[in-house]
């Protein structure tokens, strides 16, 4: 298992390789993170298989919880939660594999269905009621897999640039997924890192926004 975060906003790509599963730690110490950008206080919550996930939680009131795509992290919920934590509980974490948390060896803690299940553990932890889910790309079905089976703890959703439904019979999403799981996608993945360089400019309409990349030089400056 390999992860690069030379990426916009310092974002992560990874590449799955059949090798038996371990944990790798956190970055708990990223020097590569602006305390101006994202000037919030790092937490931490191990999952239920082992894997050190990390997430911030600022304000106080009726919590919003934010959940990203792919290739993105917490920080792109940066400008939401900072004019939003005076009246609202804003937390937002970063996916296994993701941001500031750790990299698993076992294709299956990426699946959907495993970031769900780390999704629902972070919620159990933190005891959360009434809350606002705020879902992005990969985040929607992620987040509203929690909201189908806890109900009665969901009180809004906020449902941005995602989906709800099964894409395995979309010529769209199978062609795309397809190209990205063959050994052509991995390596562009890996080497050229194609959803920062080409992915997501292309999703982004003001590409004055996107932020600095971060200072990994090369796929093997984080292993």
């Amino acid at each position: 298992m390999k992860c690069t975060r030379s990426s916009i906003t310092n974002r992560i790509t990874y590449e799955h390789r059949h090798k038996p599963a371990k944990t790798r730690p956190a970055r708990r110490a990223a020097g590569w993170v602006s305390k101006e950008m994202f000037p919030f206080q790092s937490r931490w919550f191990e999952t239920q298989n082992g894997q050190t996930m990390h997430y911030i939680d600022e304000g106080r009131g009726e919590p919003i919880v934010f959940v990203h795509g792919n290739p993105t992290w917490s920080f792109e919920f940066r400008h939401l939660i900072l004019g939003l934590h005076d009246s609202y509980r804003c937390i937002a974490m970063d996916h296994i594999g993701f941001g500031l948390s750790s990299c698993s060896g076992s294709d299956k803690d990426y699946h959907p269905r495993a970031h769900a299940e780390h999704l629902h553990g972070l919620m159990d932890k933190l005891g959360l009621e009434n809350i606002t889910l705020f879902l992005t790309d990969w985040g929607g079905p992620i987040g509203l897999d929690f909201a189908r089976r806890r109900p009665e703890r969901v009180r809004r959703l906020i449902i941005a640039n995602t989906w709800a439904w099964p894409v395995s019979g979309d010529p769209h999403f199978v062609r795309f997924s397809s190209i990205m799981s063959s050994r052509i996608g991995r390596f562009l993945i890996r080497r050229l890192n194609i959803f920062v360089n080409i992915v997501l400019p292309k999703a982004v309409g003001d590409r004055s926004i996107m932020t600095m990349r971060s200072p990994m030089s090369s796929p093997a400056a984080v292993t």
